[in-house]
């Protein structure tokens, strides 16, 4: 049975780099997704549609070997489309003398599905560029 709270979130996004799975001891391992998700943003003046990006980080914490299948297939890189439902949790950092308010969404490792797998590199330079979320260099500090 699922643990429902005010601070649920479903995304279904695309990751802006391949995961990331680190061990944190006592056979604990955290998987680490960054992800951009897009929204309408109406017209632009020729016409065309604008959209507005936002991105988001997607962690995950599971027994050691429980994502292995899912990074040896090479599933969760670049440009893969996944779904997710988790918790939203906040917590406030300074950097550089900035405060910041981060937002990391914490999911269970069942509630991480991948919908369309990474792209072949031979597949990704086929694609036009817009039709990749951008790399993390090209985001915004906000």
């Amino acid at each position: 049975m699922s643990r429902h709270t005010e601070q649920d979130v479903r995304l279904i996004a695309h990751l802006t780099r391949d995961a990331v799975l680190r061990d944190v001891g006592k056979g604990r391992e955290v998987l680490s997704l960054r992800v951009a998700t897009n929204s309408y943003a109406g017209q632009g003046e020729k016409g065309e549609a604008r959209y507005h990006t936002e991105y988001h980080d997607v962690v995950s914490f599971a027994k050691a070997g429980r994502f292995a299948a899912l990074i040896d297939s090479d599933q969760l890189g670049k440009g893969a489309k996944i779904a997710a439902r988790g918790e939203i949790r906040k917590r406030k950092r300074t950097v550089k003398e900035l405060e910041r308010l981060e937002v990391t969404i914490v999911c269970q490792p069942r509630d991480i599905n991948v919908l369309v797998a990474k792209p072949m590199e031979s597949e990704r330079t086929a694609l036009a560029a817009d039709d990749l979320p951008p790399d993390d260099e090209d985001e915004p500090d906000i």
